[in-house]
């Protein structure tokens, strides 16, 4: 199975409590009032051009590594049970009005000026768990296997074999943490130590 297909299916099984698609194509899953009156649990963002994949290139002064360029072609990004894993996006714009605030985080501030000052020239930041746990994820261009490291450090605290296999793996790992409304079975436990 594709590991978008098996996201997709992941983040649909929300739909029973309700599903929206933006006129962008970002479509959202499962209604969350429980965090505000406006929160959804999951939010996969519409595909992006490569012409957008290149500016994100340019921004950053590195070409988008393959599978991440793929990736983007499908989704720019998302965000699964509110923010508890996001993969970062071209942000086109800043607005807060109604559809266009959603948007992924944007993954070029990772890369450039909140880049980590121990980040080597190979890793390629493509997202992070909420702020409150401290975690960034990054690409290591030389072997495509995915790290996450503190925000403070790219030293590795664990890693994953590919892109496809850390989204399976985390994904499929945070939908335990979490009951049929999309609350978290134990609020005091965080989404990854």
């Amino acid at each position: 199975m594709h590991y978008l297909q098996h996201l997709s299916m992941l983040i649909q099984k929300a739909s029973g409590l309700g599903h929206k698609t933006l006129a962008d194509g970002t479509q959202l899953f499962g209604r969350a009032p429980h965090i505000a009156p406006e929160a959804w649990l999951h939010a996969l963002f519409a595909p992006i051009s490569d012409y957008q994949i290149d500016q994100i290139g340019s921004a950053v002064g590195s070409s988008v590594p393959e599978v991440f360029r793929d990736f983007l072609t499908l989704a720019n990004g998302f965000s699964i049970f509110s923010d508890s894993l996001s993969i970062y996006g071209y942000r086109s714009n800043y607005e807060r009005t109604t559809d266009s605030v959603w948007q992924p985080f944007n993954i070029i501030t990772p890369n450039t000026v909140e880049r980590l000052s121990d980040a080597s020239d190979w890793h390629f930041f493509i997202g992070g768990y909420p702020c409150g746990t401290g975690y960034f994820l990054y690409i290591d261009t030389r072997d495509q296997k995915v790290y996450r490291c503190s925000r403070s450090s790219a030293r590795p605290l664990q890693q994953w074999n590919s892109f496809p296999e850390m989204i399976v793996k985390e994904s499929s790992r945070l939908t335990v943490l979490f009951d049929d409304l999309g609350r978290k079975i134990n609020p005091k436990e965080p989404v990854v130590s």
